[in-house]
C-alpha cells in the first residue's frame, strides 16, 4: 500500500513542477495553452468574479432604492442615473475598481482584462465621474479590437461559404425535382427565395417589429452551435457606456459620432442591439428631441426580454407620446405599462396619467373621471398617494372653471401629503400661482413662502419663484404697516373710557384664545401618547406611519424647532392674517400688536395702552408710516408686478385719505401717468392741473410744461462736469493753487447736487498736495460733517487718520497719504469662484445696477429709475426689475435692449444725469450693461465684482465715465 503511494506521487510530481511553473504571471502574450487556460480561469473565476459580484450587488441596491420623479417630463430612463442615489455606493464602487485594477495587473493577457476595465469604467461612471469613465470605455475600444474582429471575421466567412455550398446543393435538387414533376415546385423554390430576399423598393421603411424579427433571424443564421461557451468581448457594450458618458456630460456631437459608428457595424452582436437602441433614445431625450427619441425606443422595447425592464420602457415611451401631444397612443402605451406588472408607485402613476389625458381628450375617458379618482381615495393602498389624486381633482376642478373647488382640493393635497416634498412643492406653487393671478398677492405669498421650504432648488422656478415671494413678502409687510397703523388711530381716536374699555375687552379675548389654544396642544400630546402606546404597528415597517418610533423621534424633531403649533394653513407665517383687494388691509392687525405688548409674552394692559399714539406728534408719525407705506406699495404694483390697476386704486386711496402731505407732487405725477396709460384723459388732465397750480415749481410740473427739460438740465450738468474735468486736469499738471480757486468758484458758479463731494475732495487733495496739512485736515472734516452718508466717507476718514498719526510723532517717518482719486468702484469683496463671462454683443442686453442688500433701499432705485424711463423712454416699453442673486446682492435690472449698442446709449444718458438718484451716492452702486446670457449667469453664480470689471474691460464706456 506504501509502495503504491509513493509510485503514485512519484509519477504526480513532474505534474506539480510543470503546472507550478506554467502558473507564474505572464510578461508575453504567448504562453503555453497551459498558463493561458490558468490566467483565464483564475482572472474569471476569482477576481473579476468577486468584482462583478460586488458590482452586480451596487445594482440591485440602486434598483431597490430607487424613487422616481413621475413629475418630470420624461422619468430617467436609466435607474442608475440618479447621482445623488448612486453617491451612496462610493466605497462600494472603489472597491470595484480595487479588484478589477489587480486582476488587470495580474493577469493583463487573459481574456478576462477587457471585462474587468469594463467594470472600472461602469464604477466611474456610477460615481459620477464621467470623463474617467470616457477614457475607460475609449480605451477598451482602442486597444481591444483589432485580434476580435479578424477572428470573428474568418468565422463568418467560413460560415458563410457553408450556407452557400447548402444553398446550391438545395437549388440543384430543386431543378430535379422540376423535371420530374414539372415547374410547380421551381416556382414555389423561387417564390420562397423571394419573399426570403424581401422585395422592400429603397425608400420603403420597415416597421419597428419587423426590423427585430429581421435582426433576429440573422442573428441566428450566424450563431455557432456552442456560442454560450465562447467569451464575449465587451468591446461594444463599452462603446454604448461610451455614448452614455458623453451625454452625461454634453458632449452631443461626440455621442452621435459614436452611434454612427455602431449602427453601421456589420459585426455588432444582435444581443446588445436592445442596449444601443436605448442609448440612442437616452441621447435624444436628454436633447429634449422626444420625437426623435420615439422609434429607438420602441425598437429597444422589442429587443427587451424582462416584463421589469419593459415596464419602464413603455412608461418613459408614453410620456414621450404624450409630449408630443400624440395623446391617443400615449393612453393605449400606459394601458401597457400597466399590463406589464409594474411596480405599485408606477402603475398607480400610469393611471393618474391616463386619467389626466382623459380629462384633455374625453374620447379617451371610460367613465366618470371624477368619480373613478374619487373611488381611488377608497382603496387604502392609495393612502400614500392621496396627495397625487386630490391634485389631479385639482386639475379637473380647473378644467371646469371652478377654482374655489380646485384651491380646496390643492389644500387636501398638502394635508395628505407626507413625504413627497415634490408634491407638496407642486401644490403649494399651484395654489400661489393661482392666488397671485388673481391679484390676491397677500394670500399668494405665505404659499409661495411654503413652496420654497420643500422645493428642489434645482427646480427650474427656484429662482423665480425666490425673486417673487421677495417682492410679495414686501407689499405684505407695507399693507401690515397700513392696517397696524390705521388701526392704532382709530383705537386713539376712542374716548379714553372708552378706549381702556375696548383694550380690556381685548386682552379678555386674548386670555381665551390662549386658553383654547392650550387645550387643544394637550389633547394633541394626549392623542400622541395613546398613539404611541395604543397602536402596535410594525415598528420596522417600511411606511413611517406604521412605525411608532420615526412617529416620535419625528414629533420630537418638530417640537425642538417649531414648537407645539395647531394643526392649520400657513403654520410657518406667525402673523397669518388675511387681506383684502386694493389696500389689502388686514381688520385688527392693530389688534394684533397692541394684544402681543412689547415683549410679546404678556397681556398687559398699560403696555398696550403706551403703544397708542395719543399726542398730536405721534399720530403725525403714524400717519407719515402709513402715507410712505402706501407710497411704496403703490409703485411695487406699478414697476414690480406691472398691475397698473391696484398701483391707480392704491395711489387714489392715498390721495384721498390724506391732505397736504409732503409727497404729494410725487404721488399727483404717478397718478398722472397711471391716468394716461389707462386711457383716461380726463383724469390725467385733472391731476395735470394739480401739479401745475399748486406745485408750479417742482420738477413734475416743469416736466409737464416743457418736455425739453430734462435735456436743459443734461446740457447744465455738462457744464458742471467740463469744469469739473478741467478742474482735475489743472491738479494731474501740479497746478495746485488754481485747482483750489475752481473749486471755491464752483458753488458760487453753478448749483451743486451730486458733483460737489467731488469738488470738495479735489480741493482737499490739492492742499495736501502744496503740503497744506491744517487746510487739508479742515477740508477732510468739514466733507465729513456735510456729507455724512457719502460713499468716500471711509476714505477720508482713512486720511484723516494717517494725518493725526503724522502729526503725532514728526520724528518718526510716517507714510505720506495718497492722494489718489481713481477709486475703483467695483466689489471689494473677494470671490471665492471665478466666473466666466462671454462676450456677445448681437444679442439681447439688459441696464443692470447692482449693490449690497443692506445698504440701500432697492425700492427707492425702482422708483427714480422708473422716473427716469418715463421722462426719457416714454415711447419704449422698458421695465424695472428687482432680482436677488445668490451672494447677498441685490440687482435691479431694466429690460430689454436690441443689443449692446442700444443698451450703451441708455447707458451713456443715464450717466449724464446726476440728479436720476436722490440721497444715493453712485459710488456705492455698480453700473452696467449686460448681455441675457451673462445675466443667467450672474444670478446663478453671483461674481457681480468680475462683472464690473469685465464690462470695463469689454465694453465702450465713454472716457470721462471711465475717470469717475
Amino acid at each position: 500500500m506504501k509502495i503504491a503511494k509513493i509510485t503514485f506521487l512519484t509519477a504526480l510530481l513532474p505534474l506539480i513542477i510543470f503546472f507550478g511553473n506554467s502558473c507564474a504571471p505572464q510578461k508575453n502574450r504567448d504562453g503555453s495553452f497551459i498558463s493561458k487556460t490558468y490566467h483565464n480561469m483564475t482572472a474569471r473565476y476569482n477576481g473579476y468574479f468577486n468584482a462583478n459580484y460586488k458590482l452586480d450587488q451596487v445594482y440591485n441596491g440602486i434598483e431597490d432604492g430607487q424613487e422616481d420623479d413621475f413629475s418630470q417630463e420624461v422619468i430617467d430612463l436609466y435607474v442608475h442615473n440618479d447621482q445623488e442615489q448612486t453617491s451612496s455606493y462610493s466605497s462600494d464602487l472603489q472597491t470595484v475598481i480595487k479588484k478589477s485594477s489587480r486582476v488587470i495587473k495580474m493577469h493583463k493577457y487573459s481574456k478576462w482584462a477587457d471585462d474587468c476595465y469594463f467594470l472600472v469604467g461602469q464604477s466611474h461612471y456610477l460615481k459620477g465621474n464621467y470623463n474617467s469613465a470616457q477614457k475607460t470605455f475609449q480605451y477598451i475600444s482602442s486597444n481591444y479590437d483589432v485580434r476580435q474582429r479578424k477572428i470573428d471575421r474568418k468565422k463568418r466567412r467560413r460560415l458563410e461559404k457553408k450556407q452557400k455550398r447548402k444553398k446550391e446543393k438545395e437549388r440543384k435538387q430543386a431543378r430535379r425535382a422540376s423535371k420530374r414533376k414539372g415547374n410547380f415546385f421551381y416556382e414555389l423554390f423561387n417564390k420562397d427565395e423571394e419573399e426570403k430576399n424581401g422585395n422592400e423598393q429603397p425608400g420603403d421603411e420597415m416597421s419597428v417589429e419587423e426590423k427585430a424579427q429581421k435582426e433576429k433571424k440573422i442573428a441566428k443564421m450566424r450563431r455557432t452551435p456552442f456560442h454560450f461557451l465562447r467569451h464575449k468581448p465587451i468591446r461594444y457594450r463599452a462603446m454604448v457606456w461610451l455614448v452614455k458618458s458623453y451625454v452625461q456630460q454634453e458632449k452631443f456631437s461626440e455621442a452621435q459620432s459614436v452611434l454612427t459608428v455602431l449602427k453601421s457595424d456589420e459585426d455588432f452582436p444582435y444581443r446588445l442591439n436592445g442596449e444601443l437602441r436605448k442609448a440612442q433614445a437616452y441621447y435624444n431625450i436628454e436633447r429634449e428631441d422626444y420625437e426623435d427619441a420615439i422609434r429607438p425606443l420602441r425598437l429597444a422595447i422589442e429587443y427587451t426580454n424582462k416584463r421589469k425592464d419593459k415596464a419602464r420602457l413603455y412608461y418613459v415611451l408614453a410620456q414621450l407620446y404624450e409630449n408630443t401631444s400624440s395623446l391617443s397612443l400615449a393612453f393605449q402605451t400606459y394601458q401597457k405599462v400597466l399590463d406589464h406588472n409594474p411596480p405599485y408607485e408606477m402603475a398607480f402613476n400610469a393611471k393618474m396619467a391616463m386619467a389626466n389625458l382623459s380629462g384633455e381628450d374625453p374620447r379617451l375617458a371610460t367613465g366618470n373621471l371624477e368619480q373613478q379618482l374619487k373611488d381611488m381615495l377608497d382603496d387604502d393602498k392609495n393612502i400614500e398617494y392621496f396627495d397625487q389624486i386630490y391634485y389631479a381633482l385639482a386639475e379637473l376642478a380647473l378644467k371646469n372653471n371652478n377654482e374655489q373647488k380646485a384651491i380646496n382640493y390643492l389644500n387636501k393635497s398638502i394635508r395628505s401629503s407626507k413625504d413627497n416634498d415634490q408634491q407638496k412643492a407642486k401644490s403649494y406653487l399651484k395654489i400661489a400661482d393661482l392666488q397671485f393671478k388673481d391679484g390676491e398677492y397677500s394670500k399668494a405669498q405665505p404659499y409661495y413662502d411654503s413652496t420654497l421650504t420643500v422645493l428642489n432648488q434645482k427646480h427650474e422656478r427656484y429662482s423665480d419663484i425666490r425673486q417673487r415671494n421677495s417682492i410679495l413678502k414686501n407689499v405684505v409687510d407695507k399693507q401690515e404697516i397700513i392696517s397696524e397703523q390705521d388701526s392704532l388711530l382709530r383705537i386713539a381716536s376712542m374716548a379714553e373710557d372708552e378706549r381702556e374699555e375696548y383694550v380690556q375687552d381685548l386682552i379678555e379675548k386674548k386670555r381665551e384664545q390662549r386658553k383654547k389654544e392650550q387645550q387643544e396642544k394637550q389633547a394633541s400630546k394626549l392623542a400622541k401618547q395613546g398613539d404611541d402606546q395604543g397602536q402596535k404597528g410594525p415598528q420596522g415597517g417600511k411606511w413611517y406611519f406604521y412605525n411608532q418610533n420615526a412617529k416620535s423621534s419625528g414629533y420630537n424633531a418638530f417640537a425642538q424647532k417649531w414648537g407645539d403649533r395647531k394643526l392649520e394653513d400657513n403654520w410657518r407665517r406667525s402673523t397669518k392674517s388675511g387681506f383684502s383687494s386694493s389696500g389689502d388691509k388686514t381688520e385688527g392687525a392693530g389688534e394684533d400688536t397692541l394684544a402681543a405688548g412689547e415683549g410679546g409674552d404678556e397681556l398687559s394692559k398699560e403696555k398696550m395702552l403706551a403703544q397708542i399714539p395719543t399726542s398730536q406728534e405721534e399720530q403725525q408719525q403714524s400717519k407719515q408710516k402709513m402715507i410712505n407705506a402706501y407710497y411704496e406699495l403703490g409703485t411695487i404694483y406699478k414697476n414690480e408686478l406691472e398691475n397698473q390697476q391696484k398701483a391707480l386704486a392704491t395711489f387714489d386711496e392715498l390721495d384721498s385719505k390724506f391732505k397736504g402731505y409732503n409727497i404729494e407732487p410725487k404721488v399727483f405725477y404717478q397718478l398722472y401717468l397711471l391716468h394716461g396709460k389707462a386711457g383716461n384723459s380726463s383724469k390725467q388732465k385733472t391731476y395735470k392741473q394739480r401739479i401745475l397750480n399748486k406745485y408750479p415749481e417742482s420738477k413734475y410740473a416743469k416736466i409737464i410744461r416743457d418736455p425739453g427739460y430734462f435735456k436743459k438740465q443734461e446740457q447744465k450738468q455738462q457744464k458742471v462736469k467740463d469744469y469739473y474735468a478741467n478742474s482735475y486736469t489743472i491738479y494731474k499738471q501740479q497746478y495746485y493753487d488754481s485747482t483750489i480757486q475752481r473749486c471755491v468758484m464752483a458753488d458760487s458758479l453753478f448749483k451743486l447736487d451730486s458733483l460737489a463731494p467731488r469738488f470738495r475732495l479735489l480741493k482737499a487733495y490739492a492742499q495736501g498736495q502744496k503740503g497744506d496739512f491744517t487746510a487739508y485736515q479742515t477740508t477732510l472734516k468739514q466733507f465729513t460733517r456735510d456729507y455724512p452718508d457719502h460713499s468716500l466717507r471711509k476714505h477720508v476718514e482713512d486720511l484723516l487718520f494717517y494725518v493725526r498719526e503724522y502729526n503725532k510723532d514728526t520724528t518718526v517717518k510716517q507714510e505720506k497719504p495718497e492722494m489718489k482719486y481713481e477709486l475703483d468702484t467695483a466689489a471689494t469683496e473677494e470671490e471665492a469662484v471665478t466666473v466666466q463671462f462671454n462676450y456677445n454683443p448681437g444679442t439681447e442686453h439688459y441696464f443692470i445696477l447692482s449693490f449690497k442688500t443692506d445698504t440701500i433701499q432697492a425700492n427707492k432705485l425702482i422708483n427714480q429709475l422708473s422716473d427716469f424711463n418715463s421722462r426719457n423712454y416714454s415711447l419704449k416699453p422698458l421695465k424695472v426689475k428687482s432680482v436677488i442673486s445668490n451672494k447677498s446682492a441685490n440687482i435691479i435690472m431694466v429690460r430689454t435692449f436690441k443689443n449692446q449698442q442700444d443698451a450703451m446709449k441708455y447707458y451713456n444718458l443715464f450717466m449724464n444725469q446726476e440728479d436720476v438718484f436722490e440721497n444715493t451716492s453712485r459710488e456705492s452702486l455698480n453700473i452696467s450693461v449686460i448681455s441675457q446670457q451673462n445675466m443667467k449667469t450672474l444670478i446663478q453664480k453671483g461674481g457681480t465684482g468680475q462683472y464690473q470689471k469685465f464690462f470695463v474691460d469689454r465694453y465702450p464706456i465713454q472716457k470721462e465715465q471711465k475717470e469717475k
